[in-house]
């Protein structure tokens, strides 16, 4: 009971008390079966102190994180971490992230399945760069484009000295 007053699982408590955690829960569902039947017996009453001691480590908990309400240095995640560890009563309820197809997050792929996927991939991608045309370059012979200061046709509209012989 110490054990679990200090936050140690079931199985810890187990192996610390010198049993082994199929006996401890096989006791303890002897114990849970005993209760719905309203029978009092040593496996009643080693249900009830895991559940005290779990509650107590658990109400610890619970006091630790309402002084990291008001200590903004302390940092609380572990604590609500714990929590959710510790009772299901405190687990965020998520909503699934899992795809149509069930396989989860990941798809599993063996080590050597995932190199071969790689290397046909990388030799997909040189050898269609290698294929790949390569830009044609701009003709010495062509005309230059016109830009916005020429008028149609490439002529430039600005003055020669001729035109302003002209204007006089």
């Amino acid at each position: 009971m110490a054990a679990l007053r200090r936050g140690c699982t079931l199985r810890i408590a187990a192996t610390l008390a010198g049993t082994s955690p199929k006996v401890l829960e096989n006791w303890l569902r002897r114990g849970r079966d005993a209760i719905e039947q309203r029978k009092r017996s040593r496996y009643t009453e080693l249900v009830l102190e895991v559940e005290r001691a779990q509650a107590e480590y658990q109400a610890g908990l619970l006091a630790k994180a309402d002084d990291a309400i008001c200590d903004k240095t302390m940092n609380d995640k572990v604590l609500r971490w714990r929590l959710g560890v510790a009772d299901r009563e405190f687990r965020a309820v998520r909503e699934s992230a899992e795809p149509a197809d069930g396989q989860g997050a990941f798809e599993l792929v063996k080590p050597e399945d995932a190199v071969r996927s790689l290397t046909e991939k990388l030799e997909r991608f040189l050898s269609g760069a290698a294929a790949a045309p390569a830009p044609p370059e701009p003709e010495a012979d062509a005309q230059p484009e016109a830009t916005p200061e020429d008028g149609p046709a490439g002529e430039s509209s600005t003055k020669t000295e001729d035109d302003d012989d002209d204007d006089e």
